[in-house]
């Protein structure tokens, strides 16, 4: 408690998140245990928020009225000049509960929860990761992710009621999602990183990108492994 009193601390103030920190910005298992785990790894971040359902049930207002804030006709400098200080007012409750880490692979801050402009403003320092996984391998995951955790994802029906339906809403949504970072990335190249599950130099790109020492080749076959895996813990 005291080593994170600590952190929040020295990292919190007036509504912002100071310092590194890194977001995994791309839907739900697009490799983040992986990812996660080698950024410790490296030494990039030192401290993981954990997956908190009912910290997000309960700020799903604050969230949603942050999102809203957002015009995207604005480009991302000119939305951060005229709208920070409101959204970081605005979830200035949810900020705190989470000052103290610097790693988000999960909602609110990752897996397309907040809109990345509002990530950008809270957490000025941020880094963006958008990992890309090949469309077959991540409809089949995120099946297997809804289906197993039915109560968590209500929308699972779907794959019963009507599968291509459900598939194009996914791949619609991911789609939506990438062209919100990928504005982010144009204005914030180096903030910003955009790479596939699949590339052979992804730890290689991943290190350079958190300025640390390459750790090696990467273990394709284990990415997609891992986040089956902890799919299944979930469940």
């Amino acid at each position: 408690m005291r080593g994170l009193a600590a952190r929040l601390k020295g990292r919190l103030r007036q509504g912002t998140i100071l310092g590194p920190a890194y977001i995994l910005a791309a839907p739900y298992c697009c490799g983040e245990a992986a990812v996660t785990g080698k950024l410790l790894e490296i030494g990039a971040a030192t401290s993981p928020a954990p997956r908190d359902l009912a910290l997000l049930q309960r700020h799903r207002t604050l969230i949603a009225e942050a999102n809203v804030s957002v015009q995207t006709h604005l480009a991302p400098a000119v939305y951060l000049l005229r709208h920070r200080h409101r959204v970081r007012h605005i979830l200035a409750p949810l900020t705190a509960r989470l000052a103290g880490h610097d790693l988000f692979a999960h909602g609110p801050f990752g897996q397309t929860v907040l809109h990345p402009y509002v990530c950008k403003a809270i957490l000025p320092e941020a880094r963006l990761i958008w990992v890309s996984r090949g469309k077959k391998d991540w409809l089949g995951a995120v099946e297997h992710l809804e289906c197993a955790n039915p109560a968590m994802y209500p929308e699972h029906i779907g794959w019963v009621e009507d599968r291509a339906a459900r598939e194009e809403v996914l791949l619609e949504r991911r789609q939506r999602e990438r062209r919100k970072f990928l504005r982010l990335a144009k204005a914030f190249p180096d903030d910003c990183l955009d790479v596939k599950l699949a590339d052979p130099d992804l730890w290689e790109r991943l290190a350079a990108f958190a300025r640390r020492p390459w750790p090696g080749p990467p273990d394709i076959a284990a990415l997609g492994a891992e986040d089956e895996a902890e799919s299944h813990a979930r469940a």
